[in-house]
């Protein structure tokens, strides 16, 4: 049967089938007790895990066992680091080669180095991986050990430096990090894993592959996407930032000092965008600051990253296409670079997906709970549409209302972290499968737009 060697197909169907058997594995195994409602439960948190989102509907430091938490870990390592690239890894490893739509498919998924064979490719990002997670556990564990015992601490600094690096943001602790907001080596550890996690597999290769190659005294520039990337993310990170300041330097920071009112809204800037831990209360947020948090949560990380959000390249694009129109230029061009139509074409279908997806799942949600208690709150709004980008860009910051929801709300913050983390990619593989005729041409037609 032809479609199921589609890879979309294939890519989406694994992800349903981890969630279902993580799911399962948690209702009978992963919690200390029974309690009401555990089926919604397990759903939704190993969703929320396989889609390395973070919201949950249940305090995980305290209702799942050790065996639930390490469930759970396993469920956000795979989801974040990607079934693709398991199953791949392990094919190329006995075949060494890949079928047309496999290479198609991760260079799609994580990018493509021109001198870099897939093959290779996969391994680097494991071994990358491995290194991060590894450097990771041991930074937070020195900071464990001060006030948990040996093997706590160690756990601790093992799940945390994994949450972090695929952008998960679950936490062991019942307020998330918030005690530790103005522990500077643990911040900067977190958000430094947050980076790395979320700049892009290939990204991150492109930089290492440049450095070898000028410490051999030859030349070499990064590669186009590189410098979209890293220019993107350093403008958001730091707009994020004084946007937070501003608006929360008399608000939730207000007890604060000068210098950890800035490392919090640092962590808050670079956390937002994909990964979902917080230092203080995000349900006390300024409404500027909720709403710039939106933007942040929709742009979300980098191509090929285990982040979430329609991704920095698509809104670099999109601010391309803005300037050269207004310029009234015949051609897209990014540093010199022309950028083709079928990568417009790609943008605007990025972005069109995901804003219906979003307007569909905050008119579901409203229409659940405006009858609830929920309905009745005066910011009612802006929590429903912070929780919705947050569920659909993967991110996981919440505030508050997660476990306040009715169950309709819930499954269809569900599907919305499903479709974040693998619909628009499916859809648009989906889309490129089949082509028009090469002979087929229409004629040119008119049509206001604006």
């Amino acid at each position: 049967m032809g479609f199921l060697r589609n890879i979309n197909l294939q890519i989406f169907a694994s992800f349903l089938l981890l969630i279902f058997t993580g799911s399962v594995t948690l209702f009978f195994f992963g919690w200390e007790k029974e309690s009401e409602g555990m089926w919604i439960k397990s759903l939704f948190t190993g969703a929320s895990a396989v889609c390395v989102t973070g919201l949950t509907i249940a305090d995980i430091s305290r209702e799942l066992n050790f065996t639930g938490q390490i469930i759970l870990l396993v469920l956000i390592q795979l989801g974040g680091l990607g079934l693709l690239t398991l199953s791949n890894f392990f094919i190329l490893a006995y075949k060494k080669n890949l079928t047309f739509h496999g290479f198609a498919t991760t260079n799609e998924s994580f990018g493509k180095l021109a001198r870099v064979h897939p093959f290779q490719l996969l391994k680097l990002i494991i071994l990358f991986t491995l290194i991060c997670e590894v450097t990771g556990a041991l930074l937070l564990f020195s900071r464990f050990i001060v006030n948990h015992p040996l093997n706590e601490a160690l756990w601790l600094a093992i799940f945390h430096s994994v949450s972090a690096f695929c952008n998960a943001g679950f936490s062991l602790f019942s307020n998330n990090l918030e005690n530790y907001k103005n522990d500077t080596l643990l911040d900067f550890t977190i958000m430094i894993l947050i980076i790395m996690g979320g700049l892009g597999f290939v990204v991150v290769i492109d930089i290492i592959e440049t450095i070898k190659v000028r410490m051999k005294g030859l030349r070499r520039r990064v590669s186009l996407q590189t410098r979209s990337v890293i220019i993107t993310s350093f403008l958001l990170v730091l707009t994020g930032t004084v946007v937070t300041l501003l608006f929360e330097w008399n608000n939730s920071l207000e007890s604060e000092p000068i210098y950890y009112k800035f490392l919090n809204s640092l962590f808050l800037s670079v956390t937002a965008r994909t990964a979902g831990f917080n230092t203080f209360p995000v349900q006390n947020l300024h409404v500027v600051t909720a709403f710039f948090t939106i933007i942040l949560m929709i742009i979300g990380a980098s191509s090929g990253s285990t982040g979430g959000g329609v991704k920095t390249n698509t809104i670099t694009i999109l601010f391309a296409t803005i300037h050269s129109f207004i310029r009234n230029s015949r051609t897209t061009h990014i540093f010199n670079y022309h950028l083709p139509i079928p990568v417009i074409t790609k943008m605007i279908t990025i972005l069109a997906l995901y804003f219906l997806a979003m307007i569909t799942g905050v008119a579901l949600i409203a229409t659940f709970e405006q009858s609830g208690e929920l309905g009745k709150t005066g910011n009612f709004f802006l929590t429903i549409f912070f929780e919705t980008v947050s569920a659909l860009s993967t991110v996981g910051l919440s505030m508050g209302i997660t476990s306040k929801l009715t169950q309709p709300s819930q499954m269809t913050l569900v599907t919305l972290m499903i479709i974040g983390r693998v619909g628009l990619l499916i859809i648009i593989g989906g889309l490129q499968i089949k082509k028009e005729p090469y002979f087929m041409k229409y004629p040119n037609g008119e049509i206001m737009a604006g």
